[in-house]
């Protein structure tokens, strides 16, 4: 059998072979740590001091002092229970604060750890919005998110953020200039900086507007798209021409004379015709009648007798459907500006900016219903917007333009066909 191996037990820093030793170089410092540690109780064994190892090893005390004070009983030592808080105190004390120190550090390192991990949660998220050029449900998810987590970082980054989202993912700056009450933050830091008003104002007109004017311009209307209620519509339009003209393009001459009265001509097949009849003489230009019809079986005999020794100007449906066509494709020309300087067309904005255009005769029309909000983002001088059914509001484009305001619905006013209003739903 192995034979145990004795060491020496140090006290104070001396060598202790024996009991009389430990008594002579107590030092409770050293004897609670080797304690504490085992090393007492192993040196008792391998010294053969059975009865005092007993007694150590029956210590239940966990309190320091507790401990020392039995310690001192154990091994005979003459120190009253002052004598031995003056000895253990210092030591609790300074075990405690080396304790606390230990947890600083370590609660240090997590909330580093902690500290790190917020910022790239945050880094992650204006990453994310960078990349996603095209989803506006991620980017407003996103948004929310930076406003209830994260604002505190977007208050110290948002200038630098901007820059980086006005080049790789314009959406995600309308997002922001879009954002909702619990958003309010976002948007109002932006535009509270009057640089970054400043750019998105030029961004929006070297950018926006010129390629939503480039869509309309290469989105040429066709005349299947042209509906009957728009023919109609255009009637009077026509009507009015022609008064004040005396005659028009779009309206075919006929006589209706004794020997044609039973046969009104018709182009072939049976195309609806408008009919529209004035005196004899060219110079009259005020019509009698204006009808539409299918096809001349659909003229009835007073028609035609009232007709007679007039002359008929007609035109087929397809004719107004191409004088349509032709005068949107005159105003699409007129709308689309050319680039400014550097300027760069973007691609990844669509389908959420929208445009309307149309002369609403000094009338408000309602071009989103009420329920829903859209931010306005461009309007041309001259024209107005209100939220929709709002009376006695009236925005103007200095009002709209660099402000980008918040409307519930949208009512629009404008005596220009030419010019474009420019919004998106939030």
């Amino acid at each position: 059998m192995t034979k145990p191996i004795k060491f020496n037990l140090i006290l104070d820093g001396k060598p202790i072979r024996d009991i009389t030793g430990l008594e002579e170089n107590f030092n409770i410092d050293d004897l609670l740590e080797h304690y504490k540690s085992g090393v007492l109780q192993r040196w008792l064994k391998i010294r053969q001091h059975s009865d005092l190892l007993a007694k150590v090893e029956a210590i239940t005390e966990k309190d320091d002092l507790k401990i020392a004070e039995s310690l001192v009983n154990i091994f005979g030592i003459s120190l009253n229970k002052q004598e031995i808080g003056d000895a253990v105190y210092p030591i609790i004390f300074r075990r405690t604060k080396e304790n606390q120190l230990k947890e600083y550090e370590k609660n240090s390192l997590m909330e580093k750890a902690v500290i790190n991990k917020y910022h790239e949660d945050y880094r992650s998220l204006c990453e994310g919005l960078k990349k996603s050029k095209t989803d506006y449900s991620f980017v407003k998810h996103s948004l929310k998110k930076m406003e209830s987590e994260f604002f505190g970082l977007y208050e110290m980054n948002y200038s630098a953020l901007f820059l980086d989202l006005i080049k790789e993912s314009p959406l995600s700056v309308f997002g922001i200039l879009a954002a909702d009450k619990k958003q309010q933050s976002l948007r109002s830091l932006f535009l509270s900086n009057s640089q970054i008003k400043t750019s998105i104002k030029d961004y929006v007109d070297k950018t926006l507007v010129f390629w939503v004017n480039e869509q309309v311009k290469n989105e040429e209307p066709k005349i299947d798209d042209i509906s009957m209620d728009e023919v109609k519509r255009k009637i009077p339009i026509l009507i009015d021409e022609f008064k004040e003209k005396g005659k028009i393009e779009d309206f075919s001459l006929y006589c209706c004379d004794t020997k044609h009265n039973n046969n009104i001509y018709f182009p072939s097949g049976d195309p609806i015709v408008i009919i529209a009849a004035t005196p004899n003489s060219i110079s009259t230009n005020t019509p009698i009648a204006v009808r539409i019809i299918k096809n001349k079986e659909e003229l009835s005999d007073n028609m035609i007798k009232y007709f007679f020794g007039h002359v008929i100007h007609y035109t087929t449906i397809d004719s107004i459907k191409h004088a349509i066509v032709k005068k949107r494709t005159a105003l699409s020309q007129k709308k689309v500006k050319q680039p400014k300087a550097n300027a760069t067309i973007p691609k990844d904005l669509p389908p959420y900016i929208k445009t309307f255009s149309g002369h609403t005769e000094s009338y408000w029309k309602d071009i989103e219903s009420a329920g829903k909000q859209y931010m306005v983002i461009y309007m041309q001088e001259g024209n107005f917007v209100r939220n929709m059914g709002k009376k006695g509001e009236e925005l103007s484009a200095d009002d709209v333009n660099g402000s980008f305001p918040i409307l519930n619905g949208i009512d629009y006013k404008s005596n220009n066909d030419s010019h474009s209003l420019y919004y998106m739903e939030i």
